[in-house]
């Protein structure tokens, strides 16, 4: 505003200077008119000096304003362009990780469909396995010390007596090394009970008195007949009062009564019958 006052002064002096000549004669008549006229013309001479200074600091401030509007415009298209570019890397990560996700969710469910059906089909093979060899081993086999009958599955002494007793027999008695090891070579090799970790119950105990053992079925004494002993036994390690005998180890060995573990984990009496004629 200062600026445009001035120009309109110096603009207003100068031309009526220049025009009037009449102003001029009269001055030039009087000195003391004349200095004040030059008095204006230099005052004039200074507002247009001032005048064109203050324009070029103008242009100037306009010239940096117009450089740094431009560099602040290019700065912000530039950090536009990196906020899209990081929208679209932020989106393109968002669909991957979606895109994994549903595929784990996928093998999850395919994983866990197929660990369903592995253990129905393990639980359907034992069932096979304990039927088939519990229908392979109820019939009766005569062999050449005796006829037996061998029951594939894990029980307690209690319980392979009592099945025994089911069937018309008893719990094997073995009466010689030739009787021992034609059982342990049918459980063994005709029966896999080794591959089961099955082993077999004796008919032998010493329930009613501690390191008496005598058969169940014929009460006969074991020590009035044959014996197969491993080294250090009975040895009565945990109230042991029965018998059992297998492949591994084709001895007899004393084991608490009531042992009994899962098939196939752990090695496990199970029963072999007898009975006469």
């Amino acid at each position: 505003m200062k600026v445009a006052i001035l120009l309109g002064i110096a603009y207003v002096l100068s031309a009526t200077y220049a025009q009037d000549s009449t102003f001029e004669i009269i001055c030039n008549s009087n000195p003391l008119m004349t200095k004040q006229v030059d008095n204006l013309h230099k005052k004039v001479d200074t507002v247009s000096q001032t005048v064109n200074n203050m324009k070029g600091q103008v242009d100037q401030v306009q010239l940096l304003l117009e450089n740094q509007t431009k560099d602040l415009m290019v700065d912000k298209l530039a950090k536009t362009k990196k906020v899209e570019e990081l929208h679209k890397d932020v989106d393109s990560v968002a669909k991957t990780v979606n895109t994994v996700k549903g595929q784990v969710d996928q093998v999850q469910l395919m994983l866990e469909k197929q660990v369903t059906d592995l253990k129905l089909e393990v639980d359907k093979l034992a069932k096979m396995l304990e039927k088939v060899i519990e229908n392979k081993a109820t019939i009766w086999r005569p062999l050449k010390t005796g006829t037996y009958a061998f029951l594939g599955e894990p029980r307690t002494w209690y319980e392979a007596r009592e099945k025994c007793k089911e069937i018309g027999g008893y719990l094997v008695e073995i009466n010689s090394q030739e009787e021992q090891d034609l059982v342990v070579k049918e459980t063994s090799q005709a029966l896999g009970w080794d591959e089961l970790k099955l082993t077999v119950w004796l008919g032998l105990n010493d329930i009613k008195t501690e390191g008496k053992w005598v058969w169940d079925h014929s009460q006969k004494r074991v020590n009035d007949g044959y014996t197969n002993w491993h080294d250090g036994e009975p040895n009565n390690s945990g109230n042991e009062d029965c018998a059992h005998t297998g492949w591994k180890w084709n001895i007899w060995n004393d084991i608490p009564c009531d042992y009994k573990k899962k098939l196939g984990k752990h090695w496990t009496p199970s029963t072999v019958c007898e009975r006469d004629g």
